[in-house]
């Protein structure tokens, strides 16, 4: 409980409660910035998370990637989740094209095996192999990433503010009963 934590892992436990209350608003955030809801990132991120984690320092970059994977599978008539196990298949080195079903990662796949190429031999010659998996990282963001223009474009149309909206209200009446929030609340009671 958090009555037995000494000062050290209180502070320790509160900075992980900041953390995560940041990356919670940042979701939110980028949700209002595409055309999938909160819930939609937040799997997608939860999925890429291992795969992304000791790549990128800056958590707020997997959000955005995650947002952009979430909109390529609405945008493409996909299954919800389906571009990010496409991701996390290209990020652990597997590039079976029958199976990869985002048209853009697929056509990226050469180039992509080739990256992970480089990982391998980067790792059976005693390297971290951290730099080429960042550049293969840096690759599948460059692929999926929506530019900034078509960003500012959806945010302003009718369809993007409704999407806003809707996500909003959404998480709204939801968040009180969600899992997450479920066991913040029990840890908080139980801290008094």
């Amino acid at each position: 409980s958090v009555d037995q934590l000494d000062g050290g892992q209180f502070a320790g436990f509160q900075k992980a409660q900041q953390e995560v209350a940041r990356l919670f608003g940042t979701i939110v955030d980028e949700a209002a910035k595409t055309p999938v809801e909160f819930s939609d990132i937040a799997q997608t991120f939860t999925t890429i998370l291992p795969f992304t984690r000791k790549l990128v320092p800056d958590l707020r970059e997997v959000v955005r990637l995650s947002g952009a994977i979430s909109t390529w599978d609405l945008v493409g008539g996909k299954r919800r989740g389906d571009t990010a196990r496409d991701v996390s298949q290209v990020l652990s080195g597997q590039f079976n094209a029958q199976v990869i079903q985002n048209p853009l990662l697929k056509g990226q796949l050469p180039q992509l095996k080739a990256q992970y190429d480089l990982v391998k031999k980067a790792l059976e010659s005693g390297k971290s192999g951290i730099e080429e998996q960042q550049q293969l990282f840096r690759m599948v963001q460059k692929t999926l990433s929506m530019s900034e223009d078509a960003r500012t474009a959806w945010e302003g149309s009718f369809e993007g503010m409704f999407a806003a909206l809707k996500s909003e209200f959404k998480l709204l009446f939801t968040s009180g009963s969600s899992p997450v929030f479920q066991q913040l609340k029990e840890v908080i009671g139980s801290a008094r």
